[in-house]
């Protein structure tokens, strides 16, 4: 007997076969046994098998956990306006010397206190995991030199050690150095 079983549920395996490249199993199901996947199929094929908990999924998809290897987690301001302001075709450039672009980010970084970085930090990691994000590779860089890099909350426990999963952290130099930084390989 499993512990549970997934019913009633569209299924993307991602095992393409002849007209159905993402390996779609309608009417699907699925047996999970210790926390672990047992058996994937349709609802028909499974219906032999128990499960201590039967969960039907009212016709919802299940697919493989999203994968976001390159995530500027932790950082200070927020620069949403920008987006509005590259879609009416305002060039970058022109965004950066009116003082917006990645020298906010640095600037809003470097004045926000560690508490602030890792509390919004976790609200950004909360919204990707309810996005179906199961993997996570959190960057550091916005400091933009190795004092600060290394003083960035995930290089001393990121938030994702905090959500069940394990810490590992990286360092992103940024392409463009917005204004003199002390240490910063040019």
């Amino acid at each position: 007997m499993w512990d549970r079983l997934l019913t009633d549920c569209r299924v993307a395996t991602m095992e393409p076969e002849p007209g159905n490249p993402l390996g779609i199993i309608e009417n699907g199901a699925i047996g999970i046994q210790d926390g672990r996947i047992v058996r994937v199929g349709t609802r028909t094929e499974l219906a032999g098998h128990r499960a201590q908990e039967v969960t039907p999924l009212d016709g919802a998809w299940v697919t493989p956990g999203l994968i976001d290897c390159h995530t500027h987690l932790i950082f200070g301001g927020n620069r949403a306006d920008e987006h509005a302001m590259r879609r009416a075709g305002l060039p970058y450039e022109e965004i950066a010397k009116a003082g917006g672009g990645i020298a906010s980010t640095v600037k809003a970084t470097r004045e926000a206190s560690e508490n602030q970085l890792l509390a919004a930090a976790a609200m950004r990691l909360d919204a990707l995991i309810s996005g179906g994000v199961t993997t996570i590779e959190i960057k550091s860089g916005y400091g933009l030199d190795r004092r600060r890099r290394d003083s960035t909350p995930p290089m001393r426990g990121c938030p994702g050690g905090q959500r069940g999963g394990p810490d590992r952290s990286d360092f992103a130099r940024s392409p463009c150095s917005p204004s003199p930084v002390e240490g910063a390989p040019r």
